[in-house]
């Protein structure tokens, strides 16, 4: 069995290039499948060494892209962002099967991108929310949360860096109804993931 190196890419997508890094299957397949990772809020398709750790893991018998959102947190950009990745699949890969994997705030994008595009094979959702509004809610704090809704801009400092959020991240989730997606999710493959 011969390893693959990785390989960077650069995606034109909607809001520039988009960076990821495509893990290619072990296998001599052409038609192999294609795991396409969306990584979650303030992540990136490292993810702490964990993303990098599943892609070789998953490249035993699919080739994997991993890509990094360029830095908008709205998830409307976010799925425009995907969409994109995913038109470059379907050309670079035409043969292979897609799945979709998007953890947290990624998975919000992944299930809207997927409910789209009939040619998504499964999706796998790992600690994705159904409730947009209440998790923000919680992951922010009333205060914060309560100051983009009446239209200020938040500047984030943290251990994981600066972030500004302004207040359309937050009208933006009115746009989509995540519940009722899943609930007129039909003949494919779904996996949630969520630990408590």
């Amino acid at each position: 069995m011969k390893i693959k190196p990785e390989e960077t890419i650069q995606i034109q997508g909607p809001y520039g290039e988009i960076n990821g890094i495509l893990t290619p299957c072990i296998e001599e397949n052409t038609a192999a499948p294609v795991l396409v990772l969306a990584h979650g809020f303030r992540g990136s398709m490292d993810g702490g060494g964990r993303a990098a750790v599943l892609a070789e893991m998953a490249s035993e018998c699919c080739n994997v892209i991993r890509f990094n959102f360029n830095g908008s947190q709205i998830l409307s950009k976010q799925v425009e962002e995907l969409e994109a990745v995913l038109a470059y699949v379907r050309i670079k890969f035409s043969a292979g099967k897609i799945f979709l994997l998007g953890r947290s705030l990624g998975g919000a994008a992944a299930l809207v991108a997927a409910s789209r595009s009939a040619d998504i094979t499964g999706l796998v959702l790992w600690a994705a929310p159904n409730d947009l509004q209440a998790t923000f809610r919680n992951a922010l704090g009333a205060e914060a949360y309560n100051a983009l809704s009446a239209g200020q801009t938040l500047y984030l400092n943290d251990e994981r860096g600066e972030l500004t959020l302004t207040p359309d991240f937050i009208t933006d989730f009115a746009k989509y109804d995540l519940q009722g997606i899943i609930r007129n999710w039909r003949k494919r493959p779904l996996l949630i993931l969520h630990v408590e």
